[in-house]
């Protein structure tokens, strides 16, 4: 049997495939989507496909195996920056899920409603947008406030381990170069970082209270660990107050939001 085969079609489909599972797994997973290395991990699936449909070199096996474990793997450390064989392997069971969904949505949208193929993608690209979306904003709003991330300070050699709060109502950034700023308190800085060659001041407004002005520090970088992901700020500012950040020491940090999403 003959058939045409539309390289460009077959090669622009799995990409469009591609791009909307590694959204669906940010959403499962609640980690940042990144859709510039998205596209790119996508636009490495479609090459690879095409390679495989165009010189079917492989066994099935052997095929079914390199675009699971190699290619998908390639694919999930690549846009959401992963390290390490555990967060990899949960990533991979994540896109299988995606993929998963994706192919029993676009059967009940062609069985169902006995819509084309054109259509059918189309529906499934909206149904799949729509689907990761609420996801999203359902593990925003049961996730607010509980999650305490690991973060450590570098400054002149020392470093230090924080417990943070991502907080929502963090909205403070340095006047001059638009960072957002993190927040410490003076006692978590007794022994690391007392002595500093200068200050920055970041204004501040409290809701229906205060206003002025706090002592900021340029730390020398700042590690982020939010579960499986590890991300780095160079140069990151952190406000210092005179407080206890916790009554009960739950955490000792608070992390802008804006950090965690950039």
């Amino acid at each position: 049997m003959e058939y045409e085969l539309y390289v460009d079609v077959l090669f622009l489909s799995e990409v469009c495939g591609s791009f909307l599972a590694l959204y669906l797994l940010s959403a499962m997973a609640g980690w940042p989507f990144k859709p510039l290395r998205a596209a790119a991990a996508a636009s490495f699936a479609g090459i690879w496909t095409c390679f495989v449909t165009v010189f079917p070199v492989f066994p099935l096996p052997l095929e079914l195996a390199l675009t699971v474990a190699g290619i998908g793997s390639a694919m999930t450390a690549f846009t959401f920056c992963l390290k390490g064989f555990r967060a990899i392997l949960k990533a991979d069971f994540l896109l299988a899920g995606a993929c998963a969904f994706m192919a029993g949505a676009m059967t009940f949208l062609k069985q169902f409603f006995y819509l084309p193929d054109s259509w059918a993608a189309v529906s499934l690209g909206a149904f799949s947008w729509g689907a990761g979306l609420l996801l999203g904003i359902w593990r925003e709003r049961t996730g607010r406030g509980k999650a305490r991330l690991l973060v450590r300070l570098y400054y002149k050699g020392n470093m230090r381990e924080f417990r943070a709060l991502c907080d929502s109502g963090n909205r403070l950034f340095e006047p001059v170069t638009g960072k957002p700023v993190s927040v410490i308190s003076y006692v978590d800085c007794r022994g690391f970082c007392e002595s500093v060659a200068s200050l920055l001041f970041i204004p501040y407004r409290a809701v229906g209270t205060e206003s002025g002005v706090l002592p900021g520090i340029v730390f020398e970088k700042m590690e982020i660990f939010t579960g499986e992901r590890q991300f780095e700020i160079t140069k990151p500012v952190v406000a210092v107050v005179k407080a206890p950040l916790s009554e009960n020491g739950d955490f000792t940090m608070l992390l802008p939001e804006a950090l965690i999403s950039s």
